[in-house]
């Protein structure tokens, strides 16, 4: 078994409050970059053009193009990841290459890690479906727009590199790279845990919060498990990937014929993922018992100090706000 080198900590809790504190900045601050700059890149990039002659129609219809879509989503992917939480390593005076473990992972505990990973992300694609449903029942339109996907074979794989591998590699990078790396030090526990917070808010809507939350809890468990964001990065990938397929392999089935299709594959993969648990479960007894030092600090004044550091708070504020503005009044 895998296990990162202990961080002892025999720190008086006022020191150990302010390097909370400033981890809420250090994560917070390309959080809330991501948060904002997203949401106003287009407006900004009219701005820019517009002092060249180039007049925002012209720009907004250039983008409207699904394959200039595609690429645009790629290149932001690195913009709001890569870059920003790159400074935020080193502004927290952390090498990248301590902060994101690259171990590899044996075959024997990757392959059930896998299966139970995907069967975590099968169930919680069910949590999608039980929002949007909440929100009818309560009477209450909720629609979030994620554009059309470019056509044809060119299209199917400029989809898969924008929506299966980009993001898994840039998110998985920024959340169970810098951000768990950044918070590990306070408890595996803590880590896992409040990384899966951020991972769900950072989406910014209400039907892919509850989702992503919970594959962000399975994806920091595989992290602390196995010592690398390898297979991380592979499950997230293939979740997304999933989704490509059936957006173009599936397109001439009805509605009903879709979701009959995709019911049986998430029960194949909740089958899957359950077996697998159970057999890394057995191999791996000591991992689930598993405690560090830094799990016996105080657990709510850990979540306290972190969470009201005015980044987050920040970040947060923006999050749900972008949230709310997808219901339909």
């Amino acid at each position: 078994m895998y296990e990162e080198p202990a961080v002892s900590v025999k720190l008086p809790l006022v020191p150990m409050k302010e390097q909370l504190r400033r981890a809420g900045a250090a994560i917070g601050i390309p959080l809330l970059f991501l948060t904002v700059f997203s949401k106003y890149w287009l407006y900004l990039l009219c701005r820019l053009l517009a002092l060249f002659g180039i007049s925002p129609v012209t720009v907004i219809a250039f983008l409207r193009e699904n394959g200039i879509q595609e690429a645009i989503q790629i290149v932001l992917s690195v913009i709001l990841f890569i870059v920003p939480f790159s400074f935020s390593a080193w502004g927290a005076k952390k090498r990248v290459g301590d902060l994101i473990p690259t171990q590899k992972v044996p075959l024997q505990k990757g392959l059930p890690l896998f299966f139970f990973g995907v069967g975590v992300c099968a169930f919680a694609n069910i949590a999608v479906s039980i929002a949007g449903q909440i929100f009818s029942f309560m009477g209450m339109e909720y629609s979030v727009d994620f554009g059309e996907s470019p056509q044809g074979i060119y299209g199917f794989f400029l989809s898969v590199l924008a929506t299966a591998v980009a993001p898994a590699l840039v998110e998985e990078y920024a959340t169970r790279g810098i951000v768990m790396g950044l918070l590990k030090p306070f408890g595996d526990g803590f880590s896992i845990l409040v990384s899966a917070i951020l991972f769900g808010v950072m989406h910014r809507n209400f039907e892919q919060m509850p989702f992503a939350f919970l594959v962000g809890l399975v994806l920091g468990f595989v992290r602390i498990a196995t010592g690398s964001i390898w297979l991380c990065c592979l499950i997230h990938a293939f979740n997304n990937l999933i989704s490509v397929i059936f957006d173009y392999c599936f397109a001439g089935l009805t509605v009903a014929e879709t979701n009959a299709v995709y019911v049986v594959f998430l029960m194949i993969l909740l089958l899957l993922g359950t077996v697998s648990l159970l057999f890394f479960r057995k191999e791996n007894e000591n991992l689930f018992s598993r405690s560090t030092p830094e799990d016996q600090l105080p657990r709510g004044k850990k979540y306290r100090w972190f969470f009201s550091s005015i980044w987050i708070l920040l970040f947060l504020v923006s999050a749900f706000w972008q949230a709310c503005q997808f219901f339909v009044l």
